[in-house]
């Protein structure tokens, strides 16, 4: 206990632990929020026109503060997607924070218009995820190695909130291997409907 501790180093650190799991513990809750909360139906007056560009090109200063030894690089074309904002923005993030843990030191994010509509990949060079776990990585809780997830934090929720936000959006979100062999991971938003038809 506090008490029993002799020198302020001992007092130091147990103090820093506490805070440490109290930070865990704030974050997990977080996380449950924001998952039970998209877990809800689209409502199409939040739906607002987002400007890919501008997103992607902030991801980079978001996440300097996790991992300055990472370079993140983009490649984006000028694109606008029908989204709830604050939903593609937590989407986005929650890819680029997970690729920026895993990277040995490169992440790329790339936008770009398909036939099907707007596609946003984010990879890393990191060790990627076998075949066989891909689809599971985007289910709650799952997390690939305990060891390694412990050491660099996360709550297993982060994915699974991607593909919640996804299908809100009538998208998806697809993983596989990137060009270094780390994870791949790719959001693919609709063609809204009006713009089909045109």
């Amino acid at each position: 206990s506090l008490q029993k501790m002799e020198t302020s180093e001992e007092k130091d650190a147990l103090v820093s632990r506490i805070n440490r799991s109290l930070k865990e513990l704030n974050d997990l809750v977080d996380e449950l929020l924001a998952f039970v909360r998209v877990g809800g139906n689209l409502d199409a007056t939040e739906l607002e026109e987002v400007d890919v560009v501008a997103e992607l090109r902030e991801m980079p200063d978001a996440v300097m503060e996790l991992r300055e030894d990472v370079v993140v690089e983009i490649q984006c074309d000028p694109l606008k997607v029908l989204a709830i904002p604050r939903y593609f923005k937590r989407a986005l993030m929650n890819l680029v924070t997970n690729a920026v843990r895993h990277a040995q030191g490169q992440v790329w994010i790339e936008g770009s218009n398909g036939r099907d509509g707007v596609q946003v990949a984010v990879e890393d060079d990191g060790p990627g995820i076998s075949a066989d776990l891909r689809e599971k990585v985007l289910e709650p809780f799952f997390r690939v190695d305990e060891s390694r997830n412990a050491r660099i934090g996360g709550t297993g929720l982060g994915l699974a909130i991607v593909q919640r936000i996804m299908k809100l959006h009538g998208g998806r979100v697809e993983v596989g291997e990137g060009r270094a062999g780390g994870a791949r991971f790719v959001l693919s938003f609709p063609i809204p409907e009006t713009d089909a038809q045109l």
